[in-house]
């Protein structure tokens, strides 16, 4: 059953949802790299999942990879770069 919350709730997701990661610096257009479980301890496809519902928010496109860092041991490196959406996109 649906429950009531309060109005301020709906406030934080318009805006985006709060997140630990500095999304405001990251959508400049540079491309960046990341590491699992030093600058994010989720899953690498649910942080990438997390930068596209970021980008659709904000009317942009992200471009991710995914690359092994230290083989045998776990964790990825993330390197990703937030774009403006081509016309042909929308």
């Amino acid at each position: 059953m649906a429950t009531k919350v309060p109005a301020e709730y709906l406030d934080v997701w318009v805006d985006g949802p709060v997140t630990d990661f500095p999304w405001h610096l990251w959508t400049d257009g540079s491309t960046w790299q990341v590491r699992e479980g030093e600058d994010f301890n989720v899953p690498a496809s649910a942080f990438i999942a997390a930068a596209n519902i970021h980008a659709n928010l904000l009317g942009l496109t992200v471009k991710a990879a995914k690359i092994p860092w230290q083989v045998g041991v776990g964790g990825q490196i993330i390197l990703f770069r937030f774009e403006k959406r081509d016309e042909d996109d929308e």
